[in-house]
């Protein structure tokens, strides 16, 4: 198909970036920077189709009230998964989490 520079972001927005969010909540233990280097390598070549890019990848990823394009940061939505982990074990409020292989975390994380 032949997108326009938008049409090629909305498609990361709409297609990749829900999948690879459900990726980070799910697998927590992406170790290596180098990994999201090659995403954003292939993200580059997606968007430029494979041509030297023309506009500076941070001004992508600004928000467009700033004048950039709103382009997701992969690493930063990772960080935030990261986080809401830890956030529900801090909490507890989620019961799902409350019986994990036969540990009862009733008394918090404190407690161990």
């Amino acid at each position: 198909m032949n997108l326009s520079l938008l049409g090629r972001i909305g498609v990361i927005k709409m297609n990749i970036l829900p999948k690879v969010f459900f990726l980070f909540q799910s697998v927590l233990v992406i170790s290596s920077a180098a990994c999201f280097k090659k995403w954003q390598k292939d993200i580059t070549k997606f968007i430029w189709k494979g041509k030297k890019p023309r506009i500076k990848h941070k001004l992508l990823m600004d928000i467009k009230d700033s004048g950039g394009f709103s382009l997701p940061d992969f690493k930063l939505y990772y960080e935030a998964a990261c986080i809401a982990w830890i956030w529900d074990w801090i909490k507890l409020e989620n019961t799902d989490i409350l019986e994990l292989k036969g540990h009862d975390n009733r008394f918090r994380w404190h407690a161990y």
